[in-house]
């Protein structure tokens, strides 16, 4: 094993062994995501699923559901404030589902993502932005609430990004990196089709 896939070892046991108190049937961290979000539950049975190789910066919030009901005709949890007296009604807080974050994703600081929300493989959400919405594969998005800015690439070459280098065995990882760490797309793919041949 060489130096730089021991390296790379090294890096994905650490953030490992940084994620082991988590509930793992409630958050799923992929392999050598970091960062450390705030997350916001009141016992929904939502998840969270996040991909490898994500960044994730300071105060990111997932808000995991505590939606009120606007459908109802009060939107006061009456039955979370007083279960013994109302805990039989059901429904409130509610949630969207799960918080699901693709591979390579980078969520800037003070990000609040909320409750059904999927966000695509190589996005990137801009400071302070607030998720409601799905987000697409190599998009970036940008406010309050978060809206579509540009796309990383053009559409051919996301198109082209299909080659999934987040799943890549380390020792083809560890020649990667040069290239990763580059606007060299087109070399990132020659790499890939030739890498083992």
């Amino acid at each position: 094993m060489s130096e730089k896939v021991q390296a790379l070892e090294a890096l994905r046991q650490k953030r490992r062994e940084a994620y082991r108190y988590l509930d793992s049937r409630k958050i799923q961290i992929g392999d050598f995501t970091y960062g450390e979000p705030v997350i916001r539950s009141w016992g929904e049975d939502a998840r969270i699923i996040i991909g490898k190789f994500c960044s994730i910066g300071g105060n990111v919030q997932f808000i995991m559901g505590g939606n009120h009901r606007n459908d109802w005709i009060t939107t006061y949890p009456f039955n979370q404030l007083l279960p013994a007296q109302y805990g039989e009604i059901k429904g409130h807080p509610m949630t969207k589902g799960d918080i699901v974050i693709g591979n390579d994703v980078w969520i800037c600081s003070d990000v609040k993502i909320l409750s059904g929300v999927h966000i695509g493989d190589g996005a990137t959400i801009a400071a302070s932005a607030v998720v409601s919405k799905d987000v697409e594969p190599f998009s970036i998005v940008a406010g309050n609430p978060a809206k579509r800015v540009k796309g990383r690439f053009d559409a051919g070459t996301v198109a082209r990004m299909s080659i999934r280098w987040w799943d890549w065995p380390l020792e083809k990882l560890a020649e990667a990196v040069p290239l990763l760490q580059s606007d060299d797309v087109e070399g990132l793919i020659r790499f890939d089709r030739e890498w083992g041949a």
